[in-house]
C-alpha cells in the first residue's frame, strides 16, 4: 500500500491545531502594538489571531480555530503582569503560561501552580519544549 507523503510544515501545522491552541495577551499599554503582534504571531504559527474583550487589562489576541486553549502568552511590564497572576491563577485555564516581561525571576513563585516560562535573565531564556 503507497502511503502519501506530507509535507513537514503541513503536517507540523496540523498537528498544532489538531492538539493545542493558545492566547496571547498584550497589555492595554501596548495596544499600539496589536496590528504588529498580530503580523509576529502570523508569521510563527500561521494562525489569524482576532483581539478580545479586555481581561483584567490585558487585550486577549486569540487565535481562530478551536476554543480548548493551553497556553497563554502574557506580555506587559512586570507589575502588571503580577497583577494578573496573582488575581488569575486559579481561574486561568491554561496550563502552560509563556511570560515576556522583565525580572523573570519574581514569577518562579507560581511554577507549583502552572508550567511557566520566563525570561530569567537579559542574556538567557528559559526554554520551552511544547511538542
Amino acid at each position: 500500500m503507497h502511503v502519501p507523503r506530507l509535507r513537514c510544515h503541513k503536517l507540523h501545522r496540523v498537528l498544532f491545531l489538531g492538539i493545542l491552541t493558545m492566547r496571547y495577551l498584550l497589555h492595554k499599554s501596548q495596544r499600539d502594538e496589536i496590528a504588529g503582534r498580530q503580523l509576529y504571531l502570523y508569521d510563527v504559527f500561521h494562525m489569524y489571531f482576532l483581539p478580545g474583550n479586555p481581561e483584567g487589562g490585558f487585550i486577549p489576541l486569540t487565535p481562530l480555530g478551536p476554543d480548548d486553549t493551553d497556553i497563554l502568552f502574557l506580555t506587559g511590564h512586570t507589575d502588571c503582569v503580577e497583577n494578573y497572576l496573582q488575581n488569575t491563577i486559579g481561574s486561568t485555564s491554561e496550563k502552560t503560561i509563556i511570560i515576556t516581561s522583565c525580572m523573570g525571576k519574581l514569577f518562579k513563585k507560581y511554577t507549583s501552580k502552572k508550567v511557566i516560562s520566563a525570561s530569567f535573565s537579559l542574556r538567557r531564556l528559559s526554554m520551552l519544549a511544547l511538542l
